[in-house]
């Protein structure tokens, strides 16, 4: 009979299987320390974006943003760079901190991702502790979650930190691409 019950509970378990998370990370008091943009603002040296899960199909690699300087009234100057082959290219942009939900600090930054889109905000959902990884979320119309994961110039060619990894795995479903490789410089 106890097998019987112990049997029923597994399947019971293995039915339910993981569960999406039923609020939104980004904007879960519980992890609201995880996602203070003043952390991001202040690293110096380049930051990479090492995957996304949302234009995997981009010929381009080696994306990257570099701080310029501060604007003042919550603006930053930065250097976007990507790489197409043998080319690059760059081209600035302001980003402006926001606050989303019940944030009463900043924990999102709006800026032109690419030259022919609108701006977006983008949401921090989480750092590691050491500050060398963000998992950021675009705020899109729909409900699905496209996310980056930045990394510090200094961490890029090591792997990505657990923390960073395990809540992009949780949070941004789907297929991502490796943007970053060891030839990449900002």
């Amino acid at each position: 009979m106890i097998s019987v019950a112990l049997f029923l509970c597994v399947l019971t378990v293995v039915k339910a299987g993981p569960r999406a998370p039923t609020t939104d990370y980004a904007e879960d008091s519980h992890f609201y320390a995880e996602q203070n943009l003043s952390v991001l603002i202040a690293i110096e040296e380049p930051l990479f974006v090492k995957q996304r899960n949302y234009k995997t199909n981009t010929t381009l690699t080696c994306l990257s943003a570099t701080k310029i300087g501060d604007l003042g009234n919550n603006q930053y100057n930065y250097t976007l760079k990507a790489r197409s082959g043998t080319i690059n290219i760059s081209y600035p942009v302001t980003m402006t901190a926001n606050k989303t939900g019940n944030h009463t600090t900043y924990n999102a930054v709006i800026y032109k991702e690419d030259p022919d889109e609108p701006e977006m905000n983008h949401k921090i959902v989480t750092m590691n502790d050491n500050h060398t990884c963000f998992v950021l979320v675009r705020a899109k119309e729909n409900s699905t979650h496209e996310c980056f994961i930045v990394v510090t110039a200094s961490s890029a060619k090591q792997d990505i930190p657990r923390r960073c990894q395990q809540v992009y795995d949780f949070y941004c479903p789907g297929n991502s691409t490796v943007l970053y490789n060891e030839n990449c410089t900002a």
